[in-house]
């Protein structure tokens, strides 16, 4: 396709939105729509936070904070997490600071949470964070559809 789809909304110029095609090929007309409208995943939600040990201690579920210097993961740790109904929270550092010198002496006082190595041997001091999120993710992923087959069975 060597063409341009026009967009017609209200979203600032440099604004992620989500569009559905209207019409097909070759007319492609689209329409802005809400993350609501989507009846499929549509991602993990991302929330900015100006005090990151406040929010981890007011969370109501189990924490994952991600770090080279974590415990390398196993089926016996995930399990922990995958077999709880409580949501999870999973906090990553950023690629000047780990999740250790973001919170520093304070994350001794973090209840129901476990640091957890993902990336073992990972060959480079830091990920990137969206390998970051999209391999824990699925990882986490993995051992709850396993763990729920093997229920099954």
């Amino acid at each position: 396709m060597n063409q341009l789809i026009p967009y017609y909304g209200k979203a600032n110029v440099g604004k992620r939105i989500t569009a559905q095609f209207k019409k097909g090929y070759p007319e492609l007309i689209t329409k802005e729509i809400t993350r609501e409208e989507i009846s499929q995943y549509w991602g993990f939600t991302v929330k900015e936070r100006s005090d990151l040990f406040s929010l981890i201690l007011s969370w109501p579920g189990n924490t994952i904070l991600t770090s080279r210097k974590g415990k390398i993961i196993s089926q016996s740790l995930i399990k922990k997490y995958t077999d709880s109904k409580k949501p999870i929270l999973v906090v990553y550092g950023s690629t000047n600071k780990d999740i250790h010198e973001i919170l520093g002496s304070r994350i001794k006082q973090i209840q129901n949470s476990k640091t957890l190595n993902f990336f073992l041997d990972q060959g480079t001091e830091t990920v990137r964070l969206e390998e970051a999120i999209l391999g824990t993710l699925s990882i986490l992923n993995l051992y709850h559809v396993d763990h729920h087959n093997t229920e099954k069975k």
